[in-house]
């Protein structure tokens, strides 16, 4: 038994001396993105660079709130629409909103009309030079009349229409009357808005010539009358009425500036930040490589050392005997010979001698990788026949006893 593992050992010993011996790596390339493949003479370095972005802030428009495409608010920046109409409902808390309370008067008033239409309901008359006035200044009108002539008749009309919505508190109409019966010659005055009569009122020839009259003392249909609100103590007529003192509100939202950050992304792939490009995006990246490279070196047979020849009529040299010498490095000379650098393991001499190149380097390669490969086919087969030796032996003396 002590046999086959002192076999095993030399055989061991063996395969190791069949080793590849290769020159240092040279230093590492540039980086490239396009993919370099490792293997036994190339040795790659793998480096992922990222983009790297700024952020930079793009203002949008002035809101309550923000939106999907403008996320962020600029409180300090702030605009607002105006107080809203009094009411005397208190309106809803919100974080934007400002809400104030007034001392009011809630109020009845006539609606307001868009037309004033003058009917004949007497004998006939003719009235003409019609001046319409609203809060003191004079306001343009349209005129329809039903009769061509500047006698009206009975249930002729003369309709003047305004181009606003007016108040008829505010209103004063004046007009020439030009013939008529005293005391017969009469017009029916109606207001209103569209289709709807507001108020109703009869003006008699008395024979004076100026009319004036004034919407304030008109008289109203029960529909005529809606409810408006007013922080101002108003003097009630025929077409304005106050009902009672109340608390009245107002708010106004105010609105903020809108923003969103933009993502500027450097051009090219970083491994760290660069100037105001300090956001890593970890989706987008990109790896690079770099290698460095080696060689095997030549096999040479250290027994020719005894016989060298001289390269370009060098002088013949006589090695020193080394104790246990290595090969350093090896270079090519004239394609068939080598310059080649011992070492003694006892010291740092060293020695240069043109010997002899035995095959070039793809034949060395391809020899040494069959060595390896039946080696250990051949360690296996002498293994097996010192066990079945073994076997034999021991049979032949149990046959013996």
């Amino acid at each position: 038994m002590k046999k086959i593992w002192l076999l095993i050992i030399l055989l061991c010993s063996w395969g190791k001396c069949l080793a590849l011996e290769y020159t240092d790596y040279s230093d590492y390339s540039d980086f490239t993105d396009e993919y370099i493949e490792s293997n036994e003479l190339t040795d790659v370095k793998t480096e992922r660079r990222y983009k790297y972005y700024k952020l930079e802030k793009e203002l949008g428009p002035y809101s309550e709130n923000s939106t999907l495409e403008y996320p962020y608010i600029d409180k300090d920046d702030f605009i607002d629409n105006g107080f809203s109409a009094l009411s005397p409902d208190k309106p809803l808390e919100a974080d934007n909103r400002i809400i104030e309370s007034v001392k009011g008067y809630h109020y009845r008033k006539v609606k307001d009309i868009n037309y004033l239409e003058l009917v004949c309901n007497g004998k006939n008359a003719s009235i003409n030079n019609f001046e319409v006035y609203y809060n003191g200044e004079k306001l343009d009108y349209e005129m329809e009349k039903t009769n061509d002539s500047d006698i009206l008749k009975k249930k002729d009309k003369i309709i003047l229409y305004f181009n606003q919505k007016i108040n008829i508190q505010y209103l004063t109409l004046n007009f020439k009357w030009l013939s008529g019966t005293i005391n017969e010659s009469k017009f029916n005055l109606i207001c209103g808005y569209d289709d709807e009569e507001y108020t109703f009122e009869t003006l008699t020839y008395t024979g004076e010539t100026d009319v004036l009259w004034k919407g304030m003392n008109a008289s109203s249909y029960y529909n005529a009358w809606e409810d408006f609100y007013s922080s101002s103590k108003m003097a009630e007529t025929s077409v304005l009425k106050r009902i009672e003192e109340v608390t009245l509100y107002h708010y106004k939202d105010l609105l903020y500036h809108l923003y969103r950050f933009n993502r500027i992304y450097y051009d090219e792939y970083l491994t760290e930040a660069y100037e105001d490009y300090i956001y890593q995006d970890e989706t987008l990246y990109k790896d690079y490589y770099a290698k460095r490279v080696r060689s095997i070196v030549p096999e040479v047979q250290i027994n020719e050392l005894k016989s060298i020849r001289p390269v370009n009529n060098s002088k013949i040299m006589t090695p020193k005997p080394l104790n246990n010498p290595k090969i350093k490095s090896s270079k090519p000379l004239n394609n068939s010979k080598a310059t080649l650098t011992c070492q003694d393991n006892s010291s740092s001499y060293q020695s240069y001698y043109p010997v002899k190149v035995k095959g070039n380097q793809e034949t060395l390669k391809n020899k040494d990788l069959s060595l390896y490969l039946y080696f250990p086919w051949f360690l296996i087969f002498v293994i097996l026949i010192l066990v079945l030796s073994k076997l034999y032996k021991n049979k032949k003396e149990c046959a013996r006893v």
